[in-house]
């Protein structure tokens, strides 16, 4: 049994050592871009659904919803301007 802590903070950092060759290297070959992306983005989907998880244990209810309305909002935009950045 690993723990939330530990699989927030062993997610998190696999995320930072997965993106760091990514955004150094633009002349990666397309097997290993996309395999570099594929564990990036799992690693980071591990990361927010163990956040997600934890923050219910730490925070108080009206804390913890305003949080993730607004964080929510946020993800929201993004999702609309991520189209203009995309390459």
């Amino acid at each position: 049994r690993i723990g939330r802590k530990k699989t927030m903070s062993y997610t998190l950092s696999l995320t930072g050592v997965m993106l760091f060759p990514l955004a150094f290297s633009a002349s990666a070959h397309g097997a290993v871009r996309d395999f570099l992306l594929f564990i990036t983005r799992s690693s980071a989907f591990a990361a927010f659904t163990a956040i997600y998880v934890f923050s219910a244990e730490i925070y108080p209810t009206h804390m913890r919803s305003s949080g993730i309305g607004v964080s929510n909002g946020w993800a929201r935009i993004g999702g609309m301007v991520c189209p203009f950045f995309a390459v």
